[in-house]
């Protein structure tokens, strides 16, 4: 089990900031992961406006968007965009410098997908509870020149089923803030746990008074297979249960 400085460093090479024109002419910013074969994952409500620009983390290019797809479950808040992310060749020819002195590939150290975990809808209990996970995101910090790739550290404290929509959500510590959404809620055993997708708040609460909500892989593996889109390091057996 890696600890979270180290998952941090693993995945923020697989960071991309997207950002939005709104009708108020004024740049909105969300997250996205890739998560292989240049498939990059967001919560669908980041994409809802013009789509401005998809920048990468790791070499700040910016990446050409060949499809856009979806989840056809509009209470689904997921989105897939096709790109032509590829930093393999320039994690190759990187080297870092461990605190120990000695000089490493960086793809040691760096990955270019986040794996997604295994845990399907009917599987969840509560093994998960109090578990660590790590969220990255794009979040507004007032202040600052420009958006920037922030970390968060929380625990899961419940996993709930809404009044609306098919599938569980994991109730995460960290505060709500816009920006993470669509970014991933990375387990502390290396998996992505989720996709940050929503704030849960009473009536017309503020965004940062909710509950921090992060929506299970299945429906994600659902809109994946839906669109023959197969990432890396997923189980022959899993993704049969959704190719079948």
């Amino acid at each position: 089990m890696a600890n979270q400085r180290e998952l941090y460093d693993r995945y923020k090479t697989c960071m991309v900031r997207i950002e939005t024109l709104g009708p108020d002419d004024q740049i909105h910013s969300g997250a996205g992961f890739h998560v292989g074969n240049g498939i990059i994952v967001t919560a669908q409500h980041v994409i809802d406006y013009s789509l401005s620009k998809v920048i990468t983390h790791h070499l700040h290019n910016e990446l050409e968007v060949r499809k856009i797809h979806r989840h056809p479950n509009d209470l689904v808040d997921l989105a897939l965009l096709e790109t032509n992310f590829n930093i393999d060749d320039a994690l190759k020819n990187t080297t870092y410098m461990y605190t120990d002195g000695v000089r490493q590939p960086a793809t040691e150290r760096h990955s270019t997908s986040i794996p997604i975990g295994g845990h399907l809808d009917d599987w969840i209990g509560d093994e998960l509870v109090l578990s660590e996970v790590l969220l990255l995101g794009y979040p507004r910090i007032p202040l600052s020149r420009e958006p920037v790739l922030t970390a968060a550290l929380g625990h899961v404290n419940a996993i709930i089923d809404r009044y609306l929509g098919p599938h569980p959500f994991f109730i995460v510590s960290c505060m709500a803030r816009g920006g993470f959404s669509g970014g991933p809620a990375i387990s502390e055993y290396g998996f992505l746990l989720g996709v940050i997708t929503s704030s849960f708040v009473a009536d017309d609460q503020e965004l940062e008074l909710g509950f921090n909500g992060v929506i299970s892989i299945e429906p994600l593996l659902e809109l994946l297979a839906a669109h023959q889109l197969r990432p890396p390091n997923i189980d022959d057996e899993i993704w049969g249960l959704f190719t079948s």
